[in-house]
């Protein structure tokens, strides 16, 4: 049986012949045909070239099965001799398939990158902002304002365009609803301010002009006790009319004074209330005065803090653009073509590429 197998060994496969024919055109094609994968027409070519490789392929493979079904010792020869033309041909569509891959992959990820931006500035749009600050606000529209979307964005550029303008738009109301919730809640604070400093002189008011009845009240009542007992000491005095008068006069002139004390006293009662007024209001002027420029300054203090920070993302952005225009011209340096060294570059400032950085 061994001899036999031997045998069949030495022999070639007749059924194969054909294929053996066109094996050396095919290889002596495969080696010397040139394809501009990234052109639509040398794409085409190419995936034409390993259609037809793959059609001689599975045609030797039906060949194999078909000799192989007639003798079970043939068989093995057949399998080996086809494996081995097989495999040549595989290796001729590796090598056109592979750059094919490549293309495609490449593809994917650019189509990848711009679904990506695309998605998120539609999720600006769908983001409840009823809880930020106009500032907060302002920041997330200055950044989808500065979203680039150029020529790169190819068959994206329509659709990306249309969502940054509707982030645009969506964030532009946002903002002026928060700069109105603001603005209501600043003017309800200074309603209130002011009900309470009306309030605060009401009660001064009141007290001021409740102390200068009571004083008044209580002259009247002591000028009339007076008055009663001097009219009693004039009784008196007719009875004893040297001393009466005498006591008579003495009364009198201590009624007098006390009258006119006790409307000195409330006089100067209300001359403190008046005072005590004036100074609560150039206090609250003061106040006021202070609270306007404690205002301007922090506004001048955040404006000088915003110019800052947008010089230094300013800056940044430059830095990172000479930084990977000098990469992506290391690669172009190296023969990688321009618009494959930008997706690199990009990838990479990404973070899409594992283990791979920019030194910023």
């Amino acid at each position: 049986m061994n001899a036999v197998v031997e045998l069949e060994k030495t022999r070639e496969i007749s059924e194969y012949n054909p294929f053996r024919a066109q094996l050396a055109e095919l290889r002596e094609l495969n080696d010397s045909i040139v394809f501009d994968y990234k052109s639509k027409k040398g794409n085409k070519e190419a995936r034409s070239h390993v259609f037809k490789l793959r059609q001689t392929k599975s045609a030797v493979d039906k060949v194999r099965e078909r000799v192989k079904a007639d003798v079970l010792i043939r068989g093995r020869l057949i399998d080996s001799e086809a494996k081995e033309i097989m495999g040549q041909l595989e290796t001729m569509i590796e090598v056109h398939q592979k750059p094919l891959d490549e293309i495609e992959q490449v593809e994917k990820e650019r189509r990848a990158k711009y679904e990506e931006i695309i998605d998120e500035l539609i999720a600006v749009t769908e983001t409840n902002h009823s809880g930020f600050t106009s500032e907060a606000i302002a920041d997330r529209l200055r950044e989808v304002s500065e979203v680039v979307i150029d020529e790169s964005f190819a068959e994206y550029m329509a659709p990306a365009t249309g969502a940054k303008k509707k982030a645009i738009d969506f964030l532009n109301n946002a903002l002026a609803a928060a700069k109105q919730r603001e603005a209501e809640a600043a003017e309800l604070a200074k309603l209130r301010a002011e009900a309470a400093e009306r309030e605060r002189k009401d009660r001064e008011e009141r007290i001021a002009r409740e102390a200068a009845e009571k004083a008044k009240a209580e002259a009247e009542a002591k000028a009339k006790a007076e008055a009663e007992a001097a009219r009693k000491a004039v009784e008196d005095a007719e009875r004893a009319k040297i001393q009466a008068e005498a006591k008579a006069k003495a009364e009198i002139e201590a009624a007098r004074q006390a009258t006119e004390a006790a409307e000195r006293r409330g006089r100067e009662m209300a001359e403190a209330a008046q005072k005590r007024e004036a100074e609560a209001k150039a206090q609250a002027a003061r106040a006021a005065i202070e609270a306007e420029e404690r205002v301007k300054r922090e506004a001048q203090e955040k404006a000088d803090r915003e110019a800052a920070e947008q010089a230094k993302r300013e800056k940044d952005q430059k830095h990172k653009a000479e930084i990977n225009n000098a990469a992506r011209k290391c690669l172009t340096d190296l023969g990688i073509a321009e618009e494959v060294a930008t997706q690199v570059i990009t990838a990479i400032a990404k973070g899409k590429v594992k283990h791979v950085s920019i030194k910023y």
